[in-house]
């Protein structure tokens, strides 16, 4: 048996995994009060004695295909009568379900790469990581200085890794622990998804973000479509039309999808032959259910200019929404006064043309022994809708 993540189910894009079952809904979720189960640490077993005697074979360590969680952290199973070894469970291991739990999209060794912890205090301005350098500031003031490996005054780790093709890659900081103060927020920026490993608690009374309010992308998500074009991404929303010479009837471009359809674009009913179809919203097809690999929302679609109307002044289309993962050796509680966002940005304003489609929400994927999400706490992955058609 090799080691595997932690249990898991998913719906959409916002995702937890723990040692008991969760599921979110899309959008902004208000929960219930409930705390999921913990695993229990079993201690290791004492290998056999060898026998004595002419000839003799030894007794095997080890009989069947018996499993154990050791104390050091690791957990190790019986294979041929012999122990062996699967490594560190970073994020826990159960006896009773045979596993030994492992961060997704990332190595079990970069758990406990951090010497430091994280605290983002309230007020004074987001606490930025820069998910491209591994830089962390604090209204201008630089905390962690740029640069891969253990950070010697925070002790905060940080490493970038590749995906596959076409992905995005990873901005990887590891750390002791992490604290979010209320009215704290945590901003990840830069092209790279954000991944937070922590080999303690985790507690947000604040806010962590990676959503987009515009065009650009968050991180690991895509950019909106210049005017007149599709969102980047594998789905992303689509043109609208009406450009032809002296049409100023235009329809809206299609917002982005992601484990949803994107809204499509508003039609422009004029008079024929003036009306167009607005542009398809983006297909529900990207991601997968465990969010392996860790990708972000796609780009929706600008807006078209009206014919030769020299008024008409479209939008770019709206990026899509970051991805962040926050993987924990110990417990993530996300309070009353919590907020974790991936949104997807709206698409851009327009005159006299038709309107720009919205990028998709991101992903977010939470993952610990043990992961309490308290009532009023908010996680949220909105985005995608269609942009208005217009008429002149």
């Amino acid at each position: 048996m090799e080691a595997r993540r932690p249990w898991t189910l998913s719906c959409g894009v916002v995702l937890l995994a723990a040692l008991a079952p969760a599921c979110f809904d899309w959008g902004a979720y208000e929960p219930v009060a409930g705390t999921t189960s913990t695993s229990g640490e079993g201690a290791g077993g004492a290998a056999g004695q060898g026998g004595s005697g002419g000839g003799g074979g030894g007794l095997p360590d080890c009989t069947g295909d018996a499993f154990e969680c050791l104390s050091d952290g690791t957990a190790r199973e019986c294979v041929g009568g012999n122990w062996q070894s699967l490594g560190p469970c970073p994020l826990g291991c159960d006896e009773g379900e045979r596993a030994c739990s492992v961060p997704s999209n990332v190595g079990a060794e970069q758990v406990g790469e951090g010497t430091g912890a994280a605290d983002v205090p309230s007020g004074g301005g987001d606490t930025i990581f820069d998910t491209d350098t591994g830089e962390i500031t604090v209204d201008g003031t630089v905390l962690r200085p740029a640069g891969e490996g253990v950070d010697g005054d925070t002790g905060i780790a940080f490493a970038t890794q590749a995906q596959g093709s076409g992905e995005p890659g990873l901005g990887v900081f590891a750390m002791t622990g992490l604290t979010v103060q209320a009215g704290g927020v945590l901003r990840g920026t830069g092209a790279n998804a954000l991944v937070l490993l922590v080999s303690g608690d985790v507690q947000i009374d604040g806010q962590i973000t990676v959503a987009t309010a515009d065009h650009q992308a968050g991180p690991g998500g895509f950019a909106g479509g210049a005017v007149g074009t599709a969102g980047d991404g594998p789905c992303a929303g689509q043109v609208g039309t009406g450009t032809y010479p002296g049409d100023n009837c235009t329809s809206g471009g299609g917002g982005a999808g992601y484990a949803g359809q994107g809204g499509p674009g508003g039609a422009s009913d004029c008079t024929a032959p003036d009306d167009h179809s607005g542009g398809s919203g983006g297909p529900a097809t990207c991601g997968t259910p465990e969010l392996v690999p860790l990708v972000g929302g796609s780009g929706g679609a600008g807006g078209v200019v009206a014919g030769t109307n020299p008024a008409s002044q479209p939008g770019p289309g709206g990026g899509g929404g970051g991805a962040l993962q926050i993987s924990a050796g110990g417990t993530i509680t996300v309070s009353g006064t919590g907020a974790i966002h991936a949104g997807g940005g709206g698409g851009g304003e327009a005159n006299e043309a038709g309107g720009a489609g919205g990028g998709s929400g991101g992903a977010l994927l939470l993952e610990a022994p043990v992961v309490t999400i308290a009532v009023g706490a908010v996680l949220a992955a909105n985005g995608g809708g269609g942009g208005a058609g217009d008429c002149n």
